[in-house]
């Protein structure tokens, strides 16, 4: 068996080089060949020199244009080897034992050629169309695929032996421009399938999001000092303050529509 490790990049050269050295380290049966598939999505950071260094840190390495991660992704499936295909982050580290819980998984339980362990065999990415490249950023492409392909019929297992660590330092306001992110991608979603309006929120426009300027203000100054000083602002504050930012990139992005 050949399995293709594809990892889209974007200007995260120090956690892309933790994430290859740790693949390095990955034990895998007697008779498993393992390629890694890097695909830079236009990085500017000295990514494309680094990865084009000797020795190769990668199998192959392939370039284009900033699309965002679905199109990356896809098209390391494309140029990929392996009749297994599983997927990392470049900021997602593995640990020990990753790699060979996926690879037992598929041997135990891929007797129809039709199950996803957080990664599938390559046909079957592809029968199903892959991840939809309108989706800007990485998020809810990868739930959109497989909410579509688990209604065709894919078999999704969880195993939690395949871990990975996901590497962020994150402050709220900092996390608050990544839930607008995610609220815009939501919007996309919520176009492909309308019936999961509830499942994203949606619902709760009309009633939640439209706090009064005020309050949304005051609650900022909550979070801004609750970044500087540990333990005065409640979880329930960084929970409404979050809530409201997933919630104003939602309605953008329907409204958009």
């Amino acid at each position: 068996m050949q399995a293709s490790i594809v990892i889209p990049t974007f200007n995260r050269l120090a956690a892309l080089r933790r994430v290859l050295a740790a693949l390095a380290q990955q034990w895998r049966p007697t008779g498993v060949e393992m390629e890694v598939v890097v695909v830079d999505d236009g990085s500017s950071d000295g990514t494309p020199e680094w990865l084009s260094s000797s020795p190769a840190p990668a199998s192959r390495v392939l370039t284009q244009a900033n699309a965002g991660p679905a199109a990356a992704r896809n098209r390391g499936v494309e140029a990929a080897a392996g009749e297994l295909v599983l997927f990392l982050g470049d900021d997602t580290v593995p640990q020990p034992g990753w790699l060979a819980a996926h690879l037992e998984e598929h041997r135990l339980f891929d007797g129809d050629g039709a199950l996803a362990v957080l990664g599938l065999p390559r046909a079957e990415f592809l029968r199903h169309g892959g991840f939809r490249e309108d989706f800007p950023a990485a998020a809810w492409e990868d739930i959109e695929f497989a909410y579509r392909a688990a209604r065709q019929g894919l078999r999704v297992r969880y195993q939690p032996r395949a871990r990975t660590l996901h590497e962020h330092c994150v402050r709220p306001r900092t996390f608050c421009r990544r839930q607008m992110t995610s609220g815009l991608s939501a919007a996309i979603f919520h176009r492909l399938h309308p019936e999961l309006g509830d499942f994203l929120g949606v619902h709760l426009l009309d009633r939640r999001w439209r706090a009064p300027r005020l309050r949304s203000a005051l609650l900022a100054l909550l979070v801004a000092c609750g970044e500087r000083v540990e333990g005065v602002v409640t979880a329930a504050v960084y929970r409404r303050f979050l809530d409201l930012c997933y919630l104003r990139g939602l309605a953008a992005g329907l409204h958009s529509r």
